[in-house]
């Protein structure tokens, strides 16, 4: 194989690598935001997450 197709390649792999990389960023954003709508959820008398603007009574209803 040419040094040409290895560098060919190893762009290849790099842009792979940074996809990856940016996907995993995406989803650690999203993990923190749904445990942060977890958290507030779990808090009693919550509105959980201020969809609806309701409180939620300790009982759930």
């Amino acid at each position: 194989m040419s040094i040409h197709n290895f560098e060919i390649l190893a762009k290849d792999i790099i842009h792979e690598v940074e996809e990856t990389l940016t996907t995993l960023d995406h989803i650690e954003e999203n993990a923190v935001a749904l445990k942060r709508i977890a958290e507030r959820a779990a808090r009693p008398g919550d509105d959980a997450g201020g969809v609806t603007g309701h409180r939620i009574a300790p009982d759930g209803s």
